[in-house]
């Protein structure tokens, strides 16, 4: 990357392809809870990852550009962790829950973080596609809290178990 518009858009083009990643793999993540307030948080979470996604493109098409993608490692290595957690023979219950929640809390700070960055950038130099990016940091930060506040629940039966 020579230029700060060529960073921008990698970092543009990694959060697309992170999204659409997250959106292939919450189908299993939410047959996988056994808590039916996770199970219900992943569900509406496709939703939201959809609309991040259309946001994005929104921002792509603000800037004059076809919404593509570039690998995330970062994304690869989280959606790994989180399948290592589902694979490791647990099976379903608290603590399987726990460590999906975590899995999910992890993803949620990338998400937040890239957001937020890519938003600031996008401010700083009057791009058109700072209220797409504001307004998926806004998302970001209320998929947050209510992984937040279902945490704490998960995380006692866990512990009990």
């Amino acid at each position: 990357m020579k230029t700060f518009n060529d960073l921008f858009m990698h970092f543009l083009k990694d959060m697309y392809f992170a999204e659409q990643s997250i959106l292939k793999m919450l189908p299993e993540l939410a047959a996988a809870a056994d808590d039916g307030r996770l199970g219900a948080v992943l569900q509406g979470r496709a939703d939201e990852t959809r609309q991040q996604i259309a946001r994005l493109e929104e921002a792509f098409k603000a800037l004059d550009q076809k919404p593509e993608g570039v690998t995330c490692e970062a994304i690869l290595g989280l959606l790994q962790e989180t399948e290592d957690v589902l694979n490791d023979g647990q099976g379903k219950g608290a603590l399987q829950d726990a460590g999906l929640l975590a899995c999910l809390q992890a993803i949620q700070h990338y998400e937040i973080a890239r957001f937020n960055t890519l938003g600031a950038w996008a401010r700083a130099k009057g791009l058109p596609a700072a209220s797409h990016l504001q307004g998926a940091l806004d998302m970001a930060n209320a998929q947050h809290a209510t992984l937040d506040d279902l945490a704490a629940a998960i995380h006692d039966s866990a512990v009990a178990a």
